[in-house]
């Protein structure tokens, strides 16, 4: 194969991404809000010439660096912002003949400069505790104790607690715990806010028993969360909710904020 060249571009971008979901101020921001370039690497890996019929290797690397001003940041897939990179590989043909391209996504994962410590977290669940109760609502007797390990928490270990059930007046159908994303985008011409699961774990199936510890445990799962960003135009926050389901319809929640590093 004859070539004029082959030349590989490294680019990272945190951006804004529309999906089904988009709607309102996400939408009306897509248009106005620039990506935020993090990486950006150009590099010819060959020269001018020829390769072999057969299958060609041709060894290459580059130091992970990125754009004065700006931090590297994990590769991050969500609903609206995306923090991606990229390898584009260009053969550059003759005249008469098109250049071959091809892309391929790499993923980045980069130590937080920072990792705080938080010791654990007691939480407690009671019918003083419930918010935005509608109207009439009956409300049954119950009392729910729990803690988490830390908020503070290290993405490559499992989120940890327990809960206990000490009484209820009404039969359990199920516990879970929820790990919910939460997105940020702002410009001059607003806030857009918007929360979405990233996961759900049943920690418990049917009316449990009293007064006994369940553990809750849970991995973060890789591409959908990182360690959490607060940039001028961009933010992304986690939360983990404990869901506890009454045969009767109604939901307690509990809403835990965290903070993931690496």
């Amino acid at each position: 194969l004859q070539h004029q060249g082959i030349q590989l571009d490294a680019e990272g971008q945190f951006n804004l991404q529309l999906s089904p979901k988009s709607t309102g101020l996400f939408e009306a921001f897509y248009s106005s809000l620039k990506p935020v370039q993090l990486l950006s690497k150009k590099i010819e890996i060959a020269s001018a010439g020829k390769t072999s019929s057969n299958e060609s290797r041709i060894p290459f690397s580059f130091t992970l660096e990125p754009i004065k001003g700006e931090d590297l940041h994990d590769t991050y897939h969500g609903v609206y912002i995306n923090v991606q990179y990229n390898i584009t590989v260009e053969v550059a043909r003759s005249f008469m003949s098109k250049n071959l391209k091809r892309q391929l996504e790499f993923i980045v994962v980069s130590p937080s400069s920072s990792k705080p410590s938080t010791g654990p977290l007691k939480f407690s669940m009671n019918p003083s505790s419930i918010e935005n109760l509608g109207r009439g609502t009956k409300v049954p007797s119950f009392s729910i104790q729990g803690s988490v390990e830390a908020t503070h928490c290290d993405i490559g270990m499992p989120f940890s607690g327990k809960i206990s059930v000490d009484s209820c007046d009404s039969k359990i159908r199920s516990i879970e715990i929820q790990l919910v994303r939460v997105e940020t985008c702002g410009t001059s011409e607003g806030v857009a806010k918007e929360a979405s699961e990233v996961q759900s774990i049943q920690v418990v199936d049917g009316d449990v028993m009293r007064q006994l510890d369940i553990p809750l445990h849970m991995v973060f799962p890789r591409l959908f969360t990182c360690p959490s960003v607060a940039l001028k135009m961009f933010r992304i926050e986690f939360e983990v909710n404990v869901l506890v389901h009454l045969v009767n319809g109604m939901t307690i929640t509990e809403n835990i904020p965290i903070k993931l590093y690496r």
